[in-house]
């Protein structure tokens, strides 16, 4: 038995996280923003920017906001219409932005 259990499956999110095409906008979270750093446009989660992607996880700590702030930015991404969930990994999230109608 292993004294440490991993809470993501790494593997699991670096599939996901290869859903978001290399010149696309992100807004990430800080667990996430380290694998997405060279990106040309990315932005701190909740910073949308118009960020044609956001990814976030909800087991990374809510820096720097509060848990209460992360988790009404979380709800209100949930219920807006601009984006969609496109795929979850764990506790990892993955929202595209979808095209203007």
């Amino acid at each position: 038995d292993s004294f440490y259990t991993p809470l993501t499956n790494v593997q699991k999110v670096n599939e996901l996280l290869k859903k978001i095409p290399k010149e696309a906008s992100v807004c990430a979270s800080g667990g996430v923003l380290s694998h997405l750093a060279f990106r040309e446009k990315i932005y701190y989660f909740p910073l949308l920017n118009k960020a044609e992607y956001i990814c976030f996880s909800t087991v990374d700590g809510p820096y720097p906001l509060s848990q209460a702030d992360f988790d009404l930015h979380v709800k209100q991404l949930q219920e807006n219409k601009q984006y969609q969930l496109i795929g979850k990994a764990d506790n990892y999230y993955l929202y595209k932005r979808l095209p203007n109608e």
